[in-house]
């Protein structure tokens, strides 16, 4: 048990930043919905519980950011298709 738990935690702090989070890491503001649309393809969503989030990516903090000028019909959900 104690070698099993030794690989887990090797593997999980021996990882590289890029497969851990990697577009959670800093938040982006983005100037137009075609722009975002490359990095999150069905949107952002300010979280799980927003209408029609259903295909967007989570995330607040990306969402906080540009909510402002992406969000345009107020329902939670910045660029969504």
């Amino acid at each position: 048990m104690r070698k099993h738990l030794a690989i887990l935690f090797l593997i999980f702090f021996t990882l590289p930043s890029s497969y851990v989070g990697a577009k959670d890491a800093t938040p982006k503001k983005y100037k137009s919905c075609a722009e975002l649309l490359k990095d999150f393809p069905n949107g952002v969503a300010k979280n799980s519980g927003t209408i029609g989030s259903t295909y967007a990516t989570v995330n607040a903090a990306v969402y906080k950011l540009n909510y402002k000028n992406l969000d345009r019909d107020k329902d939670g959900v910045a660029c969504e298709k």
